[in-house]
């Protein structure tokens, strides 16, 4: 289904995005979390991420904008990075997403998916 996805076009893609809340459309409740598996080619050299998650701590009244505590991996065996952080991310203004401004940052490959997460 990824292969088929990636070969639509970018009008397509994004209505498929849009109808099922993936990608810039994830949108978490409180409790629940963004997570974003890596995809396609690296887009540089630098260091590229399996995976990325956030668990969605804060909404905005109007629920256009999320808090999330954040992670990173310290990229060495049995080493535990406790420096959390958190971040906002907009849900209605283009660039602001979760899902595009991890893209951005060039460490999750070109056609990343981005999800929302909840606890079982």
């Amino acid at each position: 289904m990824l292969y088929f996805y990636n070969k639509q076009p970018k009008a397509k893609r994004e209505t498929i995005d849009k109808q099922l809340q993936i990608n810039k459309y994830a949108n978490p409740e409180i409790g629940q979390g963004y997570t974003m598996a890596s995809g396609g080619e690296k887009d540089s050299n630098r260091r590229y991420w399996i995976y990325h998650w956030a668990g969605v701590v804060m909404k905005s009244d109007d629920g256009a904008d999320n808090v999330t505590l954040e992670n990173y991996s310290v990229s060495r065996r049995n080493e535990q990075n406790k420096k959390w952080s958190f971040s906002m991310y907009g849900t209605q203004k283009e660039g602001q997403t979760f899902h595009e401004q991890h893209k951005e940052s060039q460490q999750h490959g070109k056609t990343p998916t981005t999800l929302t997460i909840q606890k079982k």
